[in-house]
């Protein structure tokens, strides 16, 4: 009899301690980063704060250069981290700011994790394309490339003041993106937008080798503390 009641009494105070504990996560955003987020009300959040630059659509520099959020290619690339961090801190020196609260924005944890959840309604089974084993490159030689073949679109440092392609030097791009994310959009390209495969042998006209590929990165990388 005893040890009945005691085994009630531990399932009525786990039971309390369960409901308390989700209260708490949901209240304060991690429940939904746990769990995942809400797509249907990222929709709405898209719609509120992010489609007057991005496009209703996803389609992309509505205003400024605003990154074709929709694009297969890019979030085949882009993991949840990186979506979550460049929603929440932003890119400074760019019109998109941070969203985050304690970035001064109006966002929580559990309201990024909803607009993580609606991007991805976006994303098309596109397969990953093959990635080489990643090599040190040379910066000296990619600043060569990359003004030779990237300064038009990118502007002559990196920072996309040309209107034409986005701001590749931007230090929080660079701290968001690892380096396989740098090689392959640059060796693969977006479809459908200006930014045209660079990787010797596809349909693009820079025609890189990897190890080139691999010193533009190294060269985008040296901009990363110094901005």
């Amino acid at each position: 009899m005893e040890r009945r009641s005691l085994v009630t009494v531990v399932t009525v105070v786990l039971g309390v301690g369960i409901m308390v504990a989700a209260w708490t996560l949901s209240r304060y955003g991690a429940y939904r980063s746990w769990f995942g987020g809400d797509a249907e009300r990222g929709r709405a959040l898209y719609a509120f704060h992010c489609a007057a630059c991005h496009g209703p659509e996803g389609q992309g520099r509505v205003r400024g250069n605003a990154t074709q959020l929709s694009n297969p290619d890019f979030l085949a690339l882009a993991s949840d981290e990186f979506l979550r961090v460049t929603i929440a801190r932003g890119r400074r020196g760019t019109e998109m700011r941070g969203w985050a609260r304690d970035a001064g924005g109006s966002l929580n944890r559990a309201d990024i994790e909803d607009l993580v959840a609606f991007l991805r309604t976006w994303q098309r089974n596109v397969p990953i394309p093959p990635m080489p084993l990643l090599g040190r490159g040379d910066p000296t030689r990619g600043r060569k490339l990359y003004e030779a073949a990237c300064a038009n679109c990118h502007g002559w440092v990196g920072r996309g003041e040309l209107g034409m392609g986005p701001a590749v030097t931007n230090p929080d791009l660079l701290a968001a993106a690892d380096d396989a994310f740098l090689w392959a959009t640059i060796a693969y390209g977006r479809r459908d937008t200006p930014m045209f495969p660079s990787l010797h042998g596809l349909s693009g006209v820079r025609q890189f080798n990897e190890q080139e590929i691999n010193d533009v990165v190294a060269y985008l990388r040296s901009w990363q503390n110094k901005q």
